[in-house]
């Protein structure tokens, strides 16, 4: 039982808090949560919660914080169409999006069908509200060299506590 407590322990010491500014993550992080994210290198994994620094500056502006999903994997080929997200070819089954965002739905009927190839150290990451999220598709893939931790626990508010599966999910 030790060897739990210990890793949860080295969790809480070498973590960040950040707060969901947003509804992009919805219903997995919401407006106004707080969670904590834990540092440190790869390799991450498709479908963890990642906090990364915005990966372009806006002149006169701080940079900003974002917590997204990671979609796509270096030197992976990302294929987007009305909803749908293949790798490499294959449909990725996502099954921590809410229902609305699967598939087609109104906002994404608009968007045009785009590819990106992601190179090495490079991430793709989506909110998981595809119609209301500034993301991978909006400013490009993200380097690993931006990512500041992966969230591991949300902590506020109290009655919405959850520990990270493990899998990138609460």
């Amino acid at each position: 039982m030790l060897a739990p407590f210990g890793k949860t322990v080295k969790r809480l010491i070498s973590s960040a808090r950040y707060r969901v500014d947003d509804g992009s993550m919805s219903p997995a992080l919401r407006h106004g949560d707080q969670v904590l994210a834990v540092s440190g290198g790869g390799p991450y994994r498709r479908g963890e919660v990642v906090v990364f620094k915005q990966p372009f500056q806006v002149p006169g502006a701080p940079t900003q914080v974002y917590i997204k999903r990671i979609i796509g994997l270096p030197q992976e080929e990302i294929f987007f169409d009305q909803g749908m997200v293949r790798i490499n070819g294959s449909v990725l089954l996502e099954d921590y999006l809410p229902e609305n965002a699967q598939g087609l739905s109104v906002g994404q009927a608009r968007e045009t069908a785009r590819i990106w190839i992601t190179d090495p150290g490079e991430y793709f990451v989506l909110g998981d509200q595809r119609e209301d999220s500034r993301d991978s598709r909006n400013f490009g893939p993200v380097s690993e060299i931006l990512f500041l931790g992966r969230v591991w626990l949300r902590y506020w508010p109290i009655r919405s506590w959850s520990i990270n599966s493990g899998e990138g999910q609460f």
